[in-house]
């Protein structure tokens, strides 16, 4: 998306929410799946390949071991995910959220930015994208950032616990997810400080069965995915990116981000899919996923995906920086 067009005209996010739009996404991806799986599992087999064993010792190889290999990747998936969601359970716990509430709000803020794995980096990432932002994380209320993040948390136990995970599991539509309100009501927002990234970051690690995380890599995934196609939007660009083109127009060097404005619903639609494909591979190679972490394999399917883009994502970006 060229942000000189979405940011005063909302007709290209409507568009992308069509069924038939989706539809013709979800057809990209599909064609595309099969290969990426294939080198996430050729990438984390350590085993020689087939032709490097035959060249050598000219015998044949013996065939991979799809159970196992895919066994590795589920585990370290799990394990990284795992790695910091304790730091968000102990920081978002809802006693310690009532107790800043209670006591002194003043110090919430300070404590999100060391606590809050995704609020920390954010704070310390030296990207030059990032220097605006920083900015206006400075200059936010404390209790403002309290208090949204304690109705976010509230928001996930509410539906985490009214949620029949059997139908969640199944979904085929964005508009039965329900999340509008993430993204729409401003009780869950800190315009220009904490937006779908952040929020669907922390809900991620608290309910990693029901909320993915929309962060870079995510959308970059579903861009490489998509065949990087435009599927006629204005402008001739991905609904996965954001182009900046309203700085340096005289150079025409545009910077390409993931779109930071997708929306959250529809995101989630396309992470369950991939879900439900990542689980009959499984099921055909005898490995049982841990469907309380069911977005944790599809965060380390979209990372494997920009990993093989990396240089595509270079130049878009400029270079890489964290």
């Amino acid at each position: 998306m060229l942000r000189s067009i979405v940011k005063d005209d909302a007709n290209e996010f409507e568009a992308i929410r069509e069924k038939e739009h989706v539809a013709k996404v979800y057809e990209a991806i599909l064609k595309r799946f099969d290969q990426y799986y294939e080198s996430w599992l050729a990438k984390s087999d350590a085993s020689p390949s087939l032709g490097e064993l035959s060249q050598k010792f000219r015998v044949k190889a013996s065939k991979r071991n799809d159970k196992a290999v895919l066994g590795t990747i589920c585990d370290n998936a799990l394990a990284e995910c795992k790695k910091n969601k304790s730091k968000y359970e102990e920081f978002f716990d809802r006693d310690a959220l009532q107790e800043y509430q209670d006591d002194d709000p003043s110090l919430f803020k300070t404590n999100l930015s060391k606590k809050c794995p995704v609020v920390h980096h954010c704070v310390y990432s030296h990207r030059p994208e990032m220097a605006e932002w920083q900015m206006k994380f400075k200059d936010a209320s404390s209790q403002e950032l309290l208090d949204i993040f304690v109705n976010l948390v509230g928001f996930a136990d509410d539906y985490v616990e009214n949620c029949n995970l059997k139908k969640f599991g199944e979904y085929d539509d964005f508009k039965k997810f329900q999340f509008e309100p993430l993204e729409e009501d401003e009780n869950y927002s800190v315009q220009g400080v904490v937006g779908m990234g952040i929020k669907s970051e922390v809900l991620y690690h608290l309910y990693p069965h029901v909320f993915p995380k929309r962060g870079r890599l995510d959308v970059y995934g579903l861009y490489f995915l998509s065949g990087m196609e435009s599927f006629g939007l204005q402008g001739d660009s991905s609904e996965f990116l954001m182009i900046n083109d309203m700085h340096d127009v005289h150079t025409k060097n545009y910077k390409m981000d993931h779109n930071y404005w997708y929306p959250y619903s529809l995101f989630s639609l396309y992470a369950l899919r991939l879900t439900r494909l990542i689980a009959q591979k499984a099921a055909s190679a005898d490995v049982i996923l841990d469907y309380d972490h069911r977005f944790a394999y599809v965060a380390s399917f979209f990372k494997h995906v920009c990993e093989v883009n990396r240089e595509s994502m270079e130049v878009m970006l400029g270079g890489l920086q964290d």
